[in-house]
């Protein structure tokens, strides 16, 4: 079926509000969990209430490696993101989509997002994912953020940090 159709069912059975409606669409759509899926679409639109918006996040999340734990880290990562800055990286095709390949990838980086919402906000919502840095832009913030006296396991910490 035409994803654009699926993803206009796929608002209105948003919009119903039921699990039961949305299991046999998450379903066609292809997730390997129509139940769990489901499940975090529901919890998903107490935080994005427009469906439309939520169809779209969904149809992002099957271009990843796991769309179901694209969903699901999602679901997570709105326990601690700024609700705002969340939308409006959702509300960017190409920030939303950045954001679900991480998501459905890797739960490691998922983690890391949802521990330390500063990340997420300087990653995508200030931007710094976007942008380009040569060599020595990197060295200079690295210089910036490990002294010259620092140990070589504090090397390592900063390093590991930076990246």
């Amino acid at each position: 079926m035409d994803p654009t159709i699926l993803a206009r069912q796929l608002a209105m059975a948003c919009a119903a509000g039921t699990e039961a409606a949305l299991k046999p669409l998450v379903a066609e759509f292809g997730f390997a969990d129509p139940r769990r899926s489901a499940a975090n679409l529901k919890l998903l639109h107490a935080v994005v209430p427009d469906c439309s918006l939520l169809a779209a996040v969904a149809l992002a999340a099957l271009q990843t490696a796991d769309p179901d734990l694209a969903l699901n880290s999602l679901e997570q990562l709105t326990n601690t993101a700024w609700q705002n800055e969340l939308l409006a990286v959702l509300g960017s095709e190409r920030e939303r989509r950045q954001l679900l390949t991480v998501l459905g990838a890797s739960p490691f980086l998922t983690g890391i997002l949802c521990r330390k919402p500063d990340h997420f906000h300087d990653l995508f919502a200030a931007g710094e994912l976007r942008r380009a840095k040569d060599e020595a832009t990197m060295l200079a913030e690295l210089r910036q953020r490990i002294p010259s006296e620092a140990t070589f396991a504090e090397l390592q910490k900063g390093l590991r940090l930076y990246k």
